[in-house]
């Protein structure tokens, strides 16, 4: 009972960056990895530690160094007094409600006490610009500037 429509989107988008203090990236976002639905994964690697981070799994997380892997997971007193960025107890969902009620409660902040801490007009031109550059690197085949 349906109409089928054509939609054309990019399955996979991989991003080489370079941070102005010379550090290096890398960004893959997929469309077509196979059962993972919103997934978020982020490694971040260091030349003394590495540490590995699944949305899936909240609670988990690896440590990487040189003399071994640890796996260390979450405690039910590990949130810090104050903290607005993760503010649900061990054994709940984080990450991806908790961005939009993050950026609400700094909007809301910002709203009643003028505190400047919700994300911009910059920022957000700031995520286009991203964007567009990456499409502007595939297209002309060539590293883009921001």
């Amino acid at each position: 009972g349906g109409v089928a429509v054509d939609v054309e989107v990019e399955d996979q988008a991989d991003l080489i960056l370079r941070f102005d203090g010379g550090a290096a990236g890398s960004f893959t976002v997929s469309a077509v990895s196979v059962g993972n639905p919103n997934s978020i994964r982020l490694a971040i690697d260091g030349a003394d530690l590495g540490v590995d981070w699944h949305q899936q799994e909240p609670d988990l997380y690896l440590e990487r160094r040189p003399e071994g892997t640890l796996l260390r997971q979450r405690g039910t007193d590990d949130l810090a007094a104050g903290d607005t960025l993760s503010f649900l107890p061990k054994g709940h969902p984080q990450g991806y409600l908790d961005a939009f009620r993050n950026i609400m409660a700094a909007t809301w902040r910002d709203i009643t006490d003028g505190a400047a801490n919700a994300p911009t007009f910059a920022d957000g031109l700031r995520g286009i610009r991203l964007v567009e550059a990456a499409v502007r690197s595939a297209k002309e085949r060539r590293t883009v500037e921001i």
